[in-house]
């Protein structure tokens, strides 16, 4: 079989995917309970570490969704500052991996003033707020981006697989024409594509790719780093390149940067194509007012149909749908 889907049951979007916990709390006795509680929260895996140099083994090792530990000087040497500072420079995990901190209640205000980028400070007293909060992470981890990697070293396609199964929902096939059937199949969010490849290869799965669906992002997984092959790779429809000597922690970041990056862009274009369709329609509205009040009854009605037909096309929100 060429053809894997990695992780099992857990590796599809429709099963959902455990949300990674790893708690981080110098008393052992306290530490385990807070791991039972977060633990009864469907769908959470929790490993607890109680000093500050097993936090930042386990953040290369693990790869967690989020890290929750408490508000002290230090833990086991260690503060929490000096460890979330080591999170955001991205060398070991994801830069932006969610850091809840559990402070006492008399201190939130304090923290919640300074509170930056993925860090949160949470009242370590209100298990139900804690709970609350680690269900929500839970619940929007379970619906993670389909990613098709085709690559023909199966022990790279495993390694890389195994990384991005935190974030996405990966599917592996070692050969070109079996991977364009199986993109055939689901139309992934993303694919990761190798170039030399067996029965079919990079290149020409990315022309057939292209040319059945042009919005669908390729990220290309190359050794080499040659211009002018990213050019024409970029002209063929290829979103952007990962190198694979890049280091695996950052290869989670630059796929979700390039995903949307490219919904984005879809997003901007389907916009502009709106604001077009809609100014069409209040054109040929005003065209049929114009025959309606000069007394061409038939040319406004001529208008209002084709102003109907473009309206069509239209996604009313809210407020328009509420007025119709």
């Amino acid at each position: 079989m060429s053809q894997t889907n990695v992780g099992g049951a857990a590796a599809t979007p429709e099963n959902g995917a455990p949300l990674d916990v790893l708690l981080w709390d110098s008393d052992c006795q306290r530490g385990l309970m807070m791991k039972q509680l977060l633990e009864r929260v469907p769908s959470v895996r929790c490993a607890l570490r109680q000093s500050g140099s097993e936090v930042m083994d386990a953040l290369a090792t693990l790869q967690p969704h989020v890290v929750v530990c408490r508000q002290a000087r230090t833990l086991g040497g260690v503060s929490p500052a000096q460890v979330e500072g080591f999170i955001r420079t991205g060398h070991a995990c994801r830069h932006d991996l969610p850091l809840i901190v559990l402070c006492p209640p008399d201190e939130l205000a304090f923290h919640r003033v300074v509170e930056t980028g993925g860090t949160r400070y949470v009242d370590g007293s209100d298990q139900g707020r804690i709970e609350e909060l680690i269900g929500q992470l839970a619940r929007n981890s379970a619906f993670r981006p389909s990613l098709l990697f085709i690559e023909d070293d199966v022990d790279a396609a495993a390694l890389f697989a195994s990384v991005l199964q935190k974030d996405f929902a990966p599917e592996v096939v070692h050969d070109g024409s079996e991977g364009l059937e199986a993109w055939r199949r689901r139309h992934h969010d993303l694919v990761l594509l190798d170039l030399g490849l067996p029965g079919l290869d990079g290149r020409s799965v990315l022309r057939a790719m292209m040319q059945e669906d042009p919005e669908q992002v390729v990220i290309i997984c190359t050794l080499q780093d040659a211009l002018e092959d990213h050019a024409e790779l970029i002209t063929l429809g290829a979103a952007d390149f990962v190198v694979k000597t890049t280091a695996l922690a950052h290869l989670p970041a630059v796929c979700k940067t390039v995903l949307s990056r490219m919904r984005n862009e879809k997003a901007s274009a389907l916009a502009h194509t709106h604001n077009a369709t809609l100014q069409e329609v209040a054109d040929r509205v005003n065209l049929a007012l114009r025959y309606h009040n000069a007394g061409a009854h038939c040319m406004a009605a001529v208008h209002l149909k084709r102003a109907a037909l473009e309206a069509a096309s239209v996604p009313l929100d809210e407020d328009r749908a509420a007025c119709g």
